[in-house]
């Protein structure tokens, strides 16, 4: 993952596993200074540093605005990793013959997927970019491991 936010940014990798509602983001290397633990559950955000630090809510807010040079859409990103919508919010989705694939515009970010994989029967984002007010993500995914209990997702990518 790659963070750029006007002439700062940094760049490090992750490990993302989804538990229902509950997500949690491992962060590794300069994004997280070390190591991060980010949880997002509804209505919650957490974070742990390395050194047994933990903040909770608006305080975990801050120090990740500060870290990441502006706020990142936490709620979302369970969908956007997925590369469909959070369902809980007006969007805009095209797809498209080529890259980029597919876009999505939701909540002030303009989201762009170059690459898709197929894992499990799932197509799944293999590279993307979500872009807002000057701040640039772009994510490329290594490697995805799906966990499909008995109900499949609805994974409309293309």
């Amino acid at each position: 993952m790659a963070v750029a936010s006007g002439a700062d940014g940094g760049s490090g990798s992750f490990d993302w596993a989804q538990d229902g509602e509950t997500s949690r983001l491992d962060l590794r290397g300069p994004l997280g200074a070390g190591a991060l633990r980010v949880t997002v559950a509804p209505g919650a955000l957490s974070m742990a540093d390395g050194a047994g630090r933990a903040l909770d809510a608006e305080a975990a807010g801050a120090d990740l605005r500060a870290r990441l040079g502006g706020d990142l859409p936490w709620g979302q990103l369970r969908f956007w990793m997925l590369g469909v919508p959070d369902p809980g919010q007006a969007a805009v989705v095209e797809d498209h013959g080529a890259a980029p694939w597919r876009t999505v515009e939701q909540g002030g970010w303009r989201l762009t997927y170059d690459s898709f994989v197929v894992v499990e029967g799932l197509k799944l984002p293999r590279r993307f970019a979500a872009e807002r007010d000057g701040m640039r993500v772009r994510v490329i995914v290594d490697a995805w491991s799906p966990r499909v209990t008995s109900r499949r997702p609805s994974v409309g990518a293309p």
